[in-house]
């Protein structure tokens, strides 16, 4: 079982390790892209670490998976995004993403959320399967990632 740990702007250096590794890993399940992330200066990733809380999975101290949530221009009051869902592909089917996700779960309900949500590129089969196993429905939004031809579907969770 991994242990899940939310990180602060002091774990900067890690995320941005984890972070490339996803972008590298999986570039279609992220709407930016390695090159421009391996660009960001410390400020950069210190600050995202401000915006919105990261959680990571590890296994034998080694981060195995991320997931970011957040409230904003996107979510109501009572709703956080989650984004940046991504899991080692050694670890993947192994329960580090259900892990993940309860522990988004659990923390977004207790600072009063009711419902989270996030989009999936429609193309992720195996991405698609994971969420609905987690509660996820489909609602009827869709929208394209800016500057590609991915078609992103939106799920929703009630707590």
């Amino acid at each position: 079982m991994a242990k899940i740990r939310i990180i602060d702007s002091s774990d900067w250096e890690l995320l941005r390790d984890v972070r490339l590794e996803a972008l590298a890993d999986a570039p279609y399940a992220f709407t930016s892209s390695f090159e421009k992330e391996n660009a960001f200066a410390q400020k950069e990733w210190r600050e995202r670490l401000t915006t919105s809380t990261w959680f990571l999975a590890f296994e034998n101290r080694k981060p195995v998976g991320m997931v970011a949530c957040a409230q904003g221009k996107y979510t109501m009051p009572d709703e956080y995004l989650i984004y940046s869902m991504w899991t080692h592909k050694d670890f993947r089917r192994t329960g580090v993403g259900a892990q993940l996700i309860d522990a988004v779960k659990q923390w977004t309900k207790a600072q009063g959320a009711v419902q989270l949500k996030l989009w999936v590129t429609l193309e992720n089969n195996s991405a698609q399967r994971f969420y609905k196993k987690a509660g996820f429905t489909v609602t009827n939004e869709q929208a394209t990632i800016p500057n590609t031809t991915h078609v992103c579907q939106e799920r929703v969770c009630p707590l």
